[in-house]
């Protein structure tokens, strides 16, 4: 495996209803563990326990295609907590060259609550292209 480039990652946002969305850009998610820290009551020294793993918040962005996106908007915008339905995102690495294929393994973030949806920012006048962006939160994260 070679080291990565940011550009050699597919992102995916998808549920079990049919979502399936793919990001260009993926920030955060890191996990972070409380500590406490004790006093040893036999010795001059001071011990720690650690907290259970939290994952930070989750930001998406894509440049926005209506025909894609819009859609992504409404679902998220009616997205209710379901047991039978959950978000996801998928960070899969991948060997670019000489075809696409995995290269490694993919983080997935479990159970993400929308909590955020940006709308594209609108400027007439230039040709920056205007990006979609959704900040999702979730709850754990495994390795496939």
């Amino acid at each position: 495996m070679a080291v990565k480039a940011e550009s050699d990652f597919i992102v995916l946002l998808t549920d079990n209803k049919g979502l399936n969305v793919a990001f260009t850009e993926f920030d955060g998610g890191d996990q972070t563990r409380s500590t406490e820290k004790y006093p040893d009551p036999l010795k001059d020294k001071s011990g720690y326990v650690l907290g259970t793993a939290e994952y930070g918040q989750i930001t998406l962005r894509v440049p926005y295609d209506p025909k894609v996106h819009d859609n992504v908007i409404i679902t998220l915008k009616k997205y209710c907590i379901d047991k039978n339905n959950s978000l996801q995102v998928t960070v899969q690495p991948m060997a670019i060259c000489p075809e696409q294929t995995p290269d490694g393994n993919a983080r997935i973030y479990l159970d993400c609550l929308p909590a955020t949806v940006r709308f594209p920012k609108v400027k007439r006048g230039n040709a920056v292209a205007s990006m979609f962006e959704v900040l999702v939160n979730p709850s754990d994260m495994k390795f496939s």
